[in-house]
């Protein structure tokens, strides 16, 4: 398969417990996990960067349909990128943006899964662009890894919104991995 980002990394395995975990934070609103999340997240970012031998100086993270941003009360991935960007003075930028509503991921098939994300986010990567960078590197941040469906489609919308402005290499950062 011909993947449109180069490297991905997880923080932790998605088992019992980090689901637990997870359901906690996303639907019950323990807010007070964010800063654990975060921290775990920092971890796998450490190692992506090792482990690449680059910088990554900029991350967005995966859009969340309107409705469930709605119901949710925020966006879990926005939140740890955001604070990753705090902690590293990393810059974020919401260059992507869902384009309608699916059913929750989780409840699918890989096969239903990969034909789900397909034509379902948009981007503005010329928004990521100066005269002065070339490539751009970006890192897209999610909080579950499971097919890399999400990843690759939200990679392949930003590298054609960017075609012809020198190119981006897209990284994936995910909390966990099913």
């Amino acid at each position: 398969m011909n993947r449109h980002f180069k490297s991905s990394r997880c923080a932790v395995r998605y088992d019992a417990r980090m689901k637990e975990w997870l359901a906690l934070y996303k639907y019950r609103g323990n807010e007070g996990l964010e800063n654990a999340f975060a921290a775990m997240l920092a971890f796998a970012y450490e190692r992506l960067v090792e482990t690449a031998g680059i910088t990554l100086p900029s991350l967005t993270a995966v859009p969340l349909a309107p409705e469930r941003q709605r119901d949710r009360g925020f966006n879990q991935a926005e939140r740890l990128a955001r604070k990753l960007a705090e902690w590293y003075g990393l810059s974020y930028s919401p260059v992507l943006r869902r384009l309608r509503h699916t059913e929750k991921q989780s409840l699918k098939t890989r096969s239903s899964r990969i034909i789900d994300m397909r034509g379902n986010f948009a981007a503005d990567a010329g928004a990521l662009f100066s005269d002065n960078e070339s490539p751009i590197r970006l890192l897209i941040v999610d909080d579950v890894y499971t097919t890399g469906s999400t990843l690759d489609e939200c990679a392949r919308v930003l590298k054609e919104s960017g075609q012809g402005r020198g190119g981006l290499d897209l990284f994936g950062l995910m909390w966990a991995r099913s």
